[in-house]
């Protein structure tokens, strides 16, 4: 969804404007015709095996960043973090946005980062420091 409203709807003027309907129907739009590949997944995996320590979830920025600045034995100070791209949070749960299929495509699609970072069916996340990698294959 975040990466929907900074990409397609820069304006937040006229992203505010939508109603919800509108806004789904948009975003579910933009899904079929752009999306759903695990995009990011190349940069911490080689061959399918995860190769990070750590890392580090938007949804837990700030304590995630500061458990890996624990563990290197760094100073962290979450003021200097930038503050960019920033728009206004959604009024409802994320996954109220996705249609049907595409609950079941996100779910399928991403189904490695669903087990590993603890998401339930309901879209939560697991709390805490996102957990060490581990050797388990996708």
């Amino acid at each position: 969804l975040s990466a929907f409203r900074y990409t397609y709807h820069r304006d937040r003027d006229a992203l505010a404007a939508l109603s919800f309907a509108e806004h789904r129907e948009a975003f579910n739009t933009w899904l079929d015709q752009n999306y759903f590949a695990a995009q990011d997944r190349r940069m911490y995996t080689i061959a399918g095996w995860p190769v990070a320590n750590a890392y580090v979830r938007y949804e837990h920025l700030g304590e995630d960043i500061q458990a890996i600045c624990a563990r290197l034995g760094l100073p962290c100070d979450l003021d200097r973090l930038p503050h960019t791209k920033k728009m206004p949070e959604p009024d409802r749960h994320y996954l109220d946005y996705y249609t049907p299929r595409n609950r079941a495509r996100l779910a399928r699609t991403h189904a490695w980062e669903v087990r590993r970072f603890g998401y339930d069916a309901g879209g939560g996340a697991a709390a805490g420091p996102a957990p060490v990698a581990a050797a388990a294959r996708r």
